[in-house]
């Protein structure tokens, strides 16, 4: 089979969950990538769940980029690539040998993603970033609160390293349509700010020059009015999103309410949607049976809604249909064994993705690939024994 990105090759310089995502991603449509890192390992690799969810598919080398002869193997590989991406902080990428100009002088059509925190102009250009740090500065850790309340970091505060590895691999995609046109290669940047902005893009101002109303979290954290919100019903609860008028009689007569539907005070929109006495009401009739019962009720009556799963994730990922049709990917690990994560992202009809294996181990691949580069097996011992490359003595076969 011939994969949509099969030929393309990737050195990725990636630390931490946003600038290796936007490898990952290609990598999963058939694009080589090898990924560089420190002899001592990405500094992720202390949180194995975060780190595993962005590298695999990848083959890793792990090289001492401050010595002169670990330059001279990543600017071997630099000059066979077609894509070079890190998301380093300001500066690093300079002293280390691997920015921009270099990589350019090393292949003139190379195409170089750079992720920074805040671009690379004005005030903030020199600063690092990190999430929730992103969250916090363009408003969703106050937004995500509920009205009235201190600001909250929750899961949604760490969004925006996969937004921004996937801002990263759209960058990329046009830089690559834009070099066969052209035959040039370009240097992409992908702030982490935009990513973060991205997620408060429903906002925007008015001729008056003030902001667009939004929807607002009430103080409870349950949802943004009685017709979009989690209520508690007898055992777990359920969230409801009641749009139109249609929906909102199919509700009314689900719950044995067909009379609201008819009320006056609801027979608008915006009436439904602002209504505490509605939503008092709501309360009383949820919580008379479980979540599974009115999901039963209310999906068969055509209202949208689902339980809200304790264990979401661990339910997707032990349903074996998700893993028969793909949205599950399983295989090997030398370490955890038998590892599953999310499946393929983007799925094309003649040129499937290609999952082929978990994230590497440090320097898991570094001996082969330096044999492919010309490095004899003398000379690769001996840039292993001064640390200037690494590799693990072995690597557990698949039992």
């Amino acid at each position: 089979m011939t994969y949509a990105l099969q030929g393309l090759k990737i050195i990725d310089f990636g630390i931490f969950f946003a600038g290796p995502y936007a490898s990952k991603l290609l990598a999963d449509l058939g694009a080589e990538v090898i990924k560089i890192e420190q002899v001592t390992g990405d500094p992720l690799r202390r949180s194995p769940g975060p780190f595993n969810g962005c590298q695999r598919n990848k083959r890793a080398i792990a090289l001492d980029l401050r010595t002169e002869e670990g330059k001279a193997v990543a600017h071997k590989l630099i000059a066979q690539a077609d894509v070079l991406t890190h998301n380093m902080r300001p500066g690093v990428a300079e002293r280390l040998g691997i920015d921009y100009e270099t990589a350019k002088s090393l292949r003139e059509d190379i195409i170089y993603l750079y992720s920074p925190a805040f671009g690379t102009v004005g005030p903030r250009k020199d600063q690092p970033g990190f999430e929730p740090l992103v969250s916090a500065l363009v408003g969703i850790e106050a937004a995500v609160a509920g009205k009235g309340n201190p600001p909250t970091m929750t899961l949604s505060s760490v969004n925006m390293d996969p937004g921004n590895g996937l801002m990263g691999a759209v960058g990329i995609m046009m830089a690559l349509n834009h070099r066969a046109q052209t035959g040039q290669g370009q240097m992409i940047q992908c702030p982490q700010m935009v990513s973060g902005m991205l997620f408060t893009s429903e906002m925007y101002y008015l001729p008056d020059g003030t902001l667009s109303p939004q929807y607002e979290l009430d103080q409870a954290q349950t949802g943004f009015g009685p017709m979009c919100r989690l209520y508690e019903t007898s055992e777990d609860w359920i969230c409801v999103v009641v749009p139109t008028e249609r929906q909102f009689r199919a509700l009314c007569g689900a719950m044995g309410f067909p009379s609201l539907a008819n009320d006056v005070r609801w027979e608008t929109t915006q009436a439904r949607e602002s209504s505490e006495d509605l939503a008092e009401i709501l309360e009383g009739r949820f919580k008379e049976r479980t979540a599974r019962e009115w999901f039963d009720l209310l999906d068969a009556a055509g209202v949208p809604c689902e339980v809200s799963a304790h264990d979401g994730v661990g339910m997707l990922f032990e349903n074996e249909g998700n893993l028969a049709n793909g949205l599950i990917a399983e295989y090997w690990h030398p370490t955890y064994g038998t590892m599953r994560e999310v499946g393929e992202t983007v799925r094309l009809s003649e040129s499937r993705g290609h999952i082929w294996g978990p994230p590497p181990l440090i320097g898991q691949h570094s001996e082969e690939i330096l044999a492919e580069l010309g490095y004899g097996e003398e000379h690769r011992r001996e840039l292993r024994e001064q640390n200037i490359v690494a590799w693990p003595d072995g690597v557990p076969s698949q039992n």
